[in-house]
């Protein structure tokens, strides 16, 4: 690309050293900034180039080539950012990821807002990758903080069903938990966390593991 450069061109007229157009009417005796056949050249092929290396015919019937080019490599950059498994992470509880792209994909896209968010460790001694219930009250929720994924077209977000086969367990008793869910592929792992007992109350003696999702 380049400014215009003909023998009347106005010096600076877009900023220092950036030569520009110009018509007579503040100068008088000067004649309007000329066109150069190597300017108007060198504009034509950089707008043709665009559109010709971008694998895209020129029509001199559509006069929306440039912009169709550009809401295209946009929409192809929207794709690889927010694909399929991505999770992004937002300030702004108003936000909703399949509004906003709308635009972009030409229709609303799936998604799931997650009910938790991740907790950073405050020393070298805690463990890495705990969470923070966002109901939970704690003086670590993050009260506006939203994570949604996307997830396949036409999809819903997961859900859970937590139920257990008695509601009081005396000692030497035993209890099942079942865990029932929908959206989630054979094989996913869900944390679990008992809280309220000690490891001494129970046999095996965790307070924590993982449900293994599995077809009935």
């Amino acid at each position: 690309m380049q400014r215009i450069d003909s023998a009347n061109a106005r010096p600076n007229q877009n900023g220092t050293g950036k030569a520009g157009f110009h018509d007579n009417a503040d100068l008088a005796g000067q004649d309007a900034t000329y066109l150069t056949p190597k300017w108007c050249n060198t504009v034509q092929e950089e707008l043709a180039n665009a559109i010709e290396q971008s694998g895209v015919d020129l029509d001199p019937n559509d006069p929306s080539q440039l912009f169709q080019l550009f809401k295209l490599h946009n929409k192809a950059l929207v794709q690889r950012i927010y694909h399929v498994g991505s999770k992004h992470m937002t300030d702004n509880i108003d936000w909703n990821p399949a509004v906003e792209l709308e635009a972009y994909f030409g229709y609303q896209t799936s998604w799931m807002l997650w009910s938790y968010i991740p907790q950073g460790v405050t020393g070298f001694a805690d463990s890495i990758g705990q969470i923070s219930q966002l109901n939970s009250g704690g003086s670590n929720q993050a009260k506006t903080t939203r994570i949604w994924q996307r997830l396949p077209d036409g999809e819903s977000a997961p859900t859970y069903l937590l139920s257990a086969d008695k509601s009081a367990v005396n000692e030497g008793e035993q209890v099942t938990f079942l865990l029932e869910t929908t959206g989630l592929q054979e094989g996913t792992q869900v944390d679990w966390v008992i809280t309220g007992i000690q490891n001494a109350d129970i046999t095996p003696s965790n307070l924590t593991g993982k449900f293994i999702v599995d077809k009935w």
